[in-house]
């Protein structure tokens, strides 16, 4: 009797062990299926986000290159000879143009007599965000020209003279809003001289620019030495602009 109770208890044990170890195998399987699916469903953003950044356009990665000090120097001081008191915000191009003329095969008197360092066509500069302050004193806005050009328009001194303004506050407005953009730069072989073109912008019949050549004086500073292909804005009989084409100083203003 007590043999058969012995025999039915550990029959019992061995069944209760059983369903308990299958019950854990069973659990295990399922956390490690769910775990699974899990990583399934979190990587697919993922994959996404990858194939989302694989079709940004090329564009976005900038292949200009920084100015450096040297350039920079050049700009600075031409920007001390160009830049008056009118000119209490100067708005510049962070992207430059190209230089027309790149030897001295040209047949502008700039480059007649100028012996040009030979670069690499495909090198293309660009101001960066910390370089404004290192382009003289004064305010000075290093900005994307094509938004500039909206904001140009928007204060053309014509425009604004219609609506009422006096000249004075209208011509100062323009400057205030308008665009200057640099060429880039064609050094010669020593770089003793620099040559590079300008344009400041400010209305349809407001603006100015030209050519420079630039030489390296004992003391380390850019002197301008030669001008070339000039501009002036036409006169209109609302704004005045008695500054001569050949003159450095873009505007002066009769009252």
């Amino acid at each position: 009797m007590n043999k058969a109770r012995y025999k039915l208890s550990l029959l019992i044990f061995v069944a209760l062990l059983t369903a308990c170890l299958v019950t854990m195998h069973f659990g295990a399987i399922t956390k490690a299926a769910q775990s699974a699916t899990q990583g399934k469903t979190q990587s697919l953003p993922i994959n996404v986000q990858a194939q989302q950044d694989q079709a940004q356009p090329a564009d976005k990665m900038s292949d200009k290159k920084p100015l450096g000090n040297e350039r920079l120097n050049v700009y600075r001081d031409f920007l001390k000879e160009w830049r008056h008191d009118a000119f209490s915000t100067l708005n510049i191009s962070t992207e430059l143009d190209t230089l027309d003329h790149t030897g001295s095969n040209g047949n502008d008197l700039c480059f007649s007599e100028f012996d040009a360092e030979v670069t690499p066509t495909q090198v293309v500069h660009e101001f960066s965000n910390f370089d404004s302050i290192l382009l003289g004193t004064g305010k000075i806005n290093l900005v994307d020209p094509d938004l500039q050009i909206k904001d140009v328009e928007k204060n053309d001194p014509r425009k604004t003279v219609n609506k009422g303004v006096s000249v004075d506050n209208a011509v100062q407005n323009g400057f205030d809003h308008g665009l200057f953009t640099f060429s880039e730069i064609q050094f010669d072989k020593n770089h003793e001289k620099a040559i590079f073109s300008y344009s400041f912008y400010c209305g349809q019949e407001c603006g100015n620019g030209g050519m420079v050549v630039m030489t390296r004086s004992a003391s380390g500073v850019w002197v301008i030495t030669s001008r070339c292909q000039q501009w002036i804005a036409a006169e209109t009989p609302t704004v005045k602009q008695v500054t001569k084409p050949s003159e450095t100083r873009p505007f002066k203003i009769e009252a």
